[in-house]
């Protein structure tokens, strides 16, 4: 079973852990809101009274550092999931 890069679990359990996170109601029928900054892609998504999720891809060549905290429409969004380039 193959590793995911630089995060010590396999892809396996990542995937795992994706398929837990479309079940919660914010993917499912939340309310999305996307950006972009310097070479970061971001949305955020999230259902009425549930906690928020952003999902931020650095498309770029090389790492950036963004301030996406003031660039999210909503501030109750609780999640990050950081998406590095390879």
């Amino acid at each position: 079973m193959q590793r995911a890069h630089g995060a010590g679990i396999t892809n396996i359990d990542v995937y795992t852990q994706l398929v837990e996170l479309r079940r919660e109601p914010s993917f499912q029928w939340g309310a999305f809101h996307a950006g972009t900054d310097q070479s970061i892609y971001f949305h955020v998504r999230q259902a009425l009274g549930f906690p928020g999720f952003m999902v931020a891809i650095n498309v770029g060549p090389s790492p950036v550092a963004v301030d996406l905290v003031s660039r999210i429409f909503n501030p109750f969004c609780v999640v990050g999931i950081i998406v590095p380039t390879l």
